[in-house]
C-alpha cells in the first residue's frame, strides 16, 4: 500500500497540490483531480521515494493535465529532481521547476542538510549553488551531495 498523500487546496484559478510520501505502483494518482484550474502549484518537497512503477504512473497521470495549464513545481526534493532528469515528460513542457532543495553532507558529524534554491536566482545568475555550506548540526563544512 502506497504512503503517498496528496492535499489539495483550491484557490479559485489556482490549485495547490501538496505531495508527501512515496510515489510507487500503489499511489492512486488517478484519484487526484486537477479541476478546471488555470494554474497548478505542485509542492513535492515531501516526496521521499519514487520507484520505476511510480515514475511511470506519474507520467501517465501528468499527461492528462491540460497543456494550457501552467504547472509550477516547488520545494523539489532531490529524488523528484532525479526522476525529472531521467524521465522524459516527468515535468511536462508546460511545467516549470520554481524551487528545489540541494543536499549537503557533513563528514564530521554524518549529517545531511538541505538548502533551498529559487530557480529564478540561478537563471539570473544572482545565485550560485555553493559547493560547501555550514552544517546545520555541527557548523563545520558540509559538501554538496550531488553530481554537478
Amino acid at each position: 500500500m502506497s504512503t503517498l498523500k496528496v492535499l489539495s487546496e483550491d484557490k479559485g484559478q489556482t490549485l495547490i497540490l501538496r505531495f508527501a510520501g512515496s510515489i510507487d505502483e500503489d499511489a492512486a494518482l488517478d484519484k487526484v483531480k486537477v479541476s478546471a484550474a488555470k494554474s497548478i502549484i505542485m509542492d513535492v518537497g515531501d516526496v521521499e521515494t519514487i520507484n520505476s512503477c511510480g515514475g511511470r504512473e506519474w507520467v501517465k497521470w501528468i499527461r492528462n493535465v491540460d497543456p494550457d495549464v501552467k504547472l509550477e513545481f516547488i520545494n523539489c526534493s532531490s529524488v523528484f529532481l532525479d526522476y525529472a532528469n531521467m524521465i522524459e515528460g516527468f515535468v511536462p513542457k508546460n511545467g516549470v521547476i520554481e524551487s528545489f532543495n540541494v543536499p549537503y553532507y557533513c563528514e564530521s558529524c554524518d549529517h545531511l542538510s538541505l538548502r533551498m534554491f529559487q530557480s529564478i536566482d540561478i537563471r539570473n545568475q544572482k545565485g550560485v549553488i555553493p559547493e560547501t555550506t555550514p552544517c546545520d548540526k555541527c557548523k563545520k563544512e558540509a559538501e554538496i551531495d550531488v553530481i554537478v
